[in-house]
This record gives C-alpha cells, sequence and structure tokens, in this order.
C-alpha cells in the first residue's frame, strides 16, 4: 500500500486521478490541511488530518502500516514522516520546485530579479514572525531530518536531480514523474488555436514574488499601446504580496490597460483565458508554471522565458519554439510559433500515454522490491 502525503495544493486532484487510473487499490491519500474542508483538492479519496492529529498517527506508528510513502513536495509533515517511519518503508518525494530552489542556492532569493528582491525583503522581512512554539519545532525537525531517508526524488526537471543530490550529500534513485494533470484536458482542446488578433499578454502564473513581476514591466511595456496585460493572482501568496503587487499594478499601467485575476477561476475558465492571450511572459529564473506554458505552446502562442531559466534550455533542446524575455524587443516581427511541432513534442513527453506509462513504472518501484536507478 502506497501513502500520498501532501498539503492543501491544487496540483493533487491531478495527481490522485493519474495515480488512481493506474491501481487505485493501492493508493491511500492524506492531505494535512488547516481547514477541515480543502480549498484546492476537491477529491473524495482524501483523509484531511490537521497537524496536530498528523503528529499523533505518527507518533503510534501509523506510517509503518504502509510500505512507500510518497511526499508531494518536501514539507513539515514529510519530514516528519521520514522521522517516524521505518526504513523499511520506501520513500519518494515529488518535488515542486519551491521546495528545494533554496537546497540549491542555499538562498531564498537568488531566484528573484532586483526590483522583486527589493520588495520580498520589504514584505517579508517585516512580516510577523511565527509564534515561538512553531519555530522551536521547525528547529527541531530540521536538525533532525535526514535527507538520506529518502529514496527516491522526482523533481520538475532531470536537470535539477543531480544538484539537490549534491546538496543533499545523498544517493537518491530518480524516477520521472511530475504533474501534468494538463495531461488529461489535451485531447479536449481539440485544434483549438490562441486567439493571434487579440491584444492581451498574460503574465506570471501566480501570485509569488518568483514571477519577478515589477522587473518584467519595462519588457511588457515593449508590446505597445492598446496590449492588455492579464496577471493572475488568485494563487500564491494572496496576503501581503497581492496587497503591494496590486498597488504597483495601478500606479504603472492604466486600469483598463490591466486584468488582474485576483479569483480562482475553473480550469475551463482559465484555458478560455490563456486561448486568448497570444503572448505570455513568465519571467521567472526558476521552473515555474510549466501547465500554463505547456498549454499555451499547444494553442500556439508565443511564450518568452527568462534564459536563465534552466526551462528555456529544457524547451529549447527539446525542440520548441520558444522566446526569450529579450526577444520582447521585437515582438511584433518575430515569425509564428509551429503549433503543429510544439504539440507533437507535447504529446511525445506528457502526452496521456507517456504519462500514464511514467505512472506505471512509479507505482511498481515503489510496491517491487527492486531498487535500481530509473532514469528515462
Amino acid at each position: 500500500m502506497i501513502l500520498h502525503l501532501a498539503a492543501d495544493e491544487k496540483f493533487i486532484d491531478d495527481a490522485i486521478s493519474q495515480f488512481d487510473a493506474v491501481n487505485e487499490g493501492v493508493n491511500e491519500y492524506w492531505v494535512i490541511s488547516k481547514k477541515e474542508t480543502p480549498e484546492f483538492v476537491k477529491s473524495k479519496r482524501v483523509k484531511v488530518f490537521s497537524f496536530q492529529k498528523f503528529l499523533i498517527m505518527c507518533i503510534l506508528g501509523k506510517l509503518n502500516n504502509f510500505d512507500a510513502i510518497i511526499f508531494h513536495s518536501l514539507t513539515q509533515p514529510a519530514k516528519i514522516a521520514c522521522l517516524f517511519s521505518s526504513a523499511r518503508v520506501k520513500k519518494a518525494w515529488i518535488g515542486f520546485g519551491f521546495d528545494y530552489y533554496s537546497i540549491i542556492e542555499n538562498d531564498e532569493l537568488c531566484v528573484l530579479k532586483p526590483e522583486t528582491r527589493k520588495i520580498a525583503i520589504d514584505i517579508y522581512g517585516n512580516a510577523k514572525p511565527n509564534s515561538l512554539v512553531s519555530s522551536i519545532i521547525k528547529k527541531i525537525i530540521s536538525i533532525l531530518f535526514n535527507p538520506k531517508s529518502i529514496d527516491y526524488f522526482s523533481p520538475v526537471l532531470f536537470s535539477e536531480f543531480s544538484l539537490v543530490s549534491e546538496k543533499f550529500n545523498c544517493e537518491m534513485n530518480y524516477v520521472d514523474w511530475n504533474y501534468c494533470g494538463f495531461v488529461n484536458t489535451l485531447h479536449l482542446l481539440g485544434d483549438l488555436k490562441v486567439n493571434y488578433d487579440s491584444k492581451k499578454v498574460l503574465l506570471g502564473n501566480s501570485c509569488t514574488p518568483t514571477n519577478n513581476h515589477i522587473d518584467a514591466f519595462k519588457d511588457v511595456f515593449n508590446f505597445g499601446l492598446g496590449y492588455k496585460i492579464v496577471v493572475p493572482l488568485s494563487y500564491g501568496d494572496t496576503n501581503l504580496y497581492k496587497d503591494k503587487i496590486v498597488r504597483l499594478f495601478y500606479e504603472s499601467f492604466k486600469s483598463e490597460d490591466l486584468q488582474l485575476l485576483t479569483d480562482f477561476i475553473s480550469f475551463d475558465e482559465y484555458v478560455n483565458l490563456l486561448q486568448d492571450c497570444p503572448f505570455v511572459v513568465m519571467n521567472h529564473l526558476r521552473q515555474q508554471g510549466l501547465g500554463n506554458i505547456i498549454i499555451s505552446l499547444f494553442v500556439g502562442a508565443y511564450v518568452f522565458l527568462d534564459k536563465a531559466n534552466p526551462l528555456y534550455a529544457f524547451l529549447s533542446e527539446s525542440g520548441f519554439d520558444i522566446y526569450s524575455i529579450d526577444d520582447i524587443k521585437t515582438v511584433h516581427s518575430l515569425p509564428k510559433p509551429d503549433v503543429t511541432k510544439n504539440r507533437s513534442i507535447i504529446l511525445s513527453i506528457w502526452g496521456a500515454e507517456a504519462q500514464f506509462s511514467k505512472t506505471e513504472r512509479f507505482i511498481n518501484i515503489m510496491t517491487s522490491n527492486d531498487s535500481d536507478v530509473v532514469i528515462n
């Protein structure tokens, strides 16, 4: 039996669908949440625990009833699970990105550009600290946690695997799997194409400083008059950062030139929005927003990434028609991306058949006695 341990994150429902499509009977899902009813996870398959109840379950040895545990991001509960489960229980970590980039660089600000870095220091430097008890618990977990207890690791990009392994100084095995919930919807898109006559520019994928929104202002100005900047702000830091970023947007742009998405919308509504955005600017320095990027490429949008972002190298080397942030300077003379080619590559890497095969292999690894390294 495999235990999936997760926080209340929007990717989890898709992960449940993918793992259950292969073998529903071997999976059990626990979501650790402050709320009795999670905000983002809607699946009826999950069992919801408060942090305190989860800790009691760990102390009582309930984790040892499972053959394997899959951590959906390396959260504090995931680290606790490593401490309270025996070495017999296989452990796999599916990385989100935010949970290992500070490990790679040893600096949480390393993925922020200059203007955003100033804002982050101002906002979070003045934020109220956690309670004393929470701080002590977090410190104790950090001291006791041993990364060598994790057997398998699935980062978003394979190039990140060795970086994290080296920092942790441990020999985790690689498993090729990550969150690709959009694979179940690609066939629904059919021959849907982006509206090239639209004058909308999607900026970023969430309300987090790693989008480097402010540093992108000078770039999106290059699109010229009449373009509307669409900014998803309903997911991420929906308090301190959102308040600051909304104010700065309205100080820099006319209200009619902005569409700030502060309320969560359905996936279908979001796809319709992406279809109406022929230009997509992702100003991250780390991989982020892969689902948004893939759907945008699938419908034929111009997607602009910073060359320092590992995703740029990965997508470019995979054969996609992709553009750099610097290309925005000449945006109106750029050739249209080859939609047919982009779609073919997407389906070969993240199509439903490919993803099912990866998930099946992952389950087999976690339920078998074979501990060989699996690399694709």
